[in-house]
């Protein structure tokens, strides 16, 4: 008797509409900031922009929000020749790469000095934002990610909050010199140089050059007049619903690795269920042979009797009262082991059902742990700000 079959049950989780949902948002909130404001009319011309600072970095914002959407990661800084195009060689502070963000004209000021742009890159710590590499792992019973997807790009982030604060990395410094490591900085020079130094256009203070930004909103003065974004490292996670994206995927790993543990224990029951119905087997071996070895006792006793009985020239009273006594008894015995053959034979009948059911319960958990492992595979695989993960 085969155990009840469970059938497979397809369908999205509330774990997974709720990423799906979340991710969506983030989408449609990216595209309808972004979308009016990308300058796609006519060929590159190769003229900046002429908007406020401000305008002009919400523009260079949702230009990298995008990119990460496309290509899972931050863009380069342009830091070779101002071509426009990332330059992924040249550190971590550049200009802004408008050509690789789709833009068709530099973002700049007034005076055209470009958008000045640094990214957190920090590759000994798994923590290079601009450089999409292979770190989320999941728990996926014999399954290793080799996918490259924003979860790798959640893992730089995680990694990067877990450093300490750096100066040698991509920071905004207040007042104080107090140092605050960012995802990544954008820096306008607002056309005019205020500090008067002639240093890299129009920007002043701290934002001339390095790793070091002057912190947003920072007081304007007569030597300060540049306007600053930055987006932190727990911001930029939270905006790409990074938490809730890993712990989905996450957790459909865990629930293949409890089904493959059920499979092991219906497979340690399986075994066992087997084992019974062969011990049983043996059993019913066993009491047939005493069934045989009772039924020779009765013919000895029977001959011994004939033998023994008043016709016979050898025969005695007291010989033939022990020989009944000795018949009787072998018959017992007989009676006796045809009842332990039966007793065995029922065992077998219960052992062939547990065995049976035990294997039925294994093919269920075998189904089971097959659909788990190919969804938390194909989460993993396919995590993109919240992609379908049903097999």
């Amino acid at each position: 008797m085969k155990g009840f079959k469970t059938s497979p049950k397809n369908g999205f989780s509330l774990i997974e509409m709720s990423v799906a949902l979340v991710a969506l948002g983030a989408l449609v909130s990216v595209a309808l900031t972004v979308a009016p404001k990308l300058m796609k009319e006519g060929t590159d011309s190769g003229h900046p922009t002429a908007v406020p600072s401000k305008e002009l970095l919400n523009m260079a914002e949702g230009g990298i929000l995008a990119f990460i959407a496309v290509n899972n990661r931050l863009p380069c800084p342009d830091s070779s020749n101002r071509d426009g195009r990332e330059d992924c060689g040249g550190g971590g502070v550049g200009d802004l790469p408008w050509r690789s963000l789709g833009f068709s004209a530099p973002l700049a000021d007034i005076s055209e000095t470009p958008v000045r742009y640094g990214v957190y890159r920090d590759s000994g710590a798994k923590a290079d934002l601009a450089a999409i590499t292979n770190l989320f792992q999941p728990s996926i019973p014999r399954n290793t990610s080799s996918q490259n997807n924003l979860l790798d790009f959640c893992t730089a982030l995680r990694n990067a909050t877990l450093r300490p604060e750096s100066g040698n990395i991509i920071h905004t410094r207040d007042e104080g010199g107090n140092v605050a490591n960012q995802a990544f900085i954008l820096a306008s020079g607002h056309g005019f140089d205020a500090d008067g130094d002639g240093a890299n256009g129009s920007f002043d203070g701290l934002n001339v050059s390095g790793v070091s930004f002057e912190r947003p909103g920072a007081k304007r003065s007569r030597t300060y007049d540049d306007v600053v974004r930055s987006v932190g490292l727990m911001d930029l996670s939270s905006r790409l619903s990074c938490s809730l994206m890993m712990t989905s995927v996450n957790s459909l790993a865990m629930l293949a690795t409890a089904d493959e543990f059920r499979v092991e224990q219906s497979k340690y029951s399986h075994s066992n269920a087997q084992w019974n119905a062969e011990m049983v087997s043996w059993d019913i071996a066993d009491a047939a042979l005493s069934t045989i070895a009772t039924t020779a006792d009765i013919c000895v006793a029977g001959a011994q009797l004939v033998c023994d009985a008043p016709a016979a020239p050898c025969g005695t009273p007291g010989a033939i009262a022990m020989d009944v006594v000795g018949l009787g008894g072998a018959v017992l015995q007989q009676v006796l082991a045809f009842v332990n053959m039966a007793e065995r034979i029922a065992a077998k009948v219960i052992a062939d059902n547990y065995r049976d059911i035990a294997e039925g319960l294994l093919d269920d958990a075998k189904a089971s742990a097959a659909i788990s492992n190919a969804r938390a595979i194909k989460a993993d695989d396919n995590a993109h700000f919240g992609t379908e993960t049903t097999p």
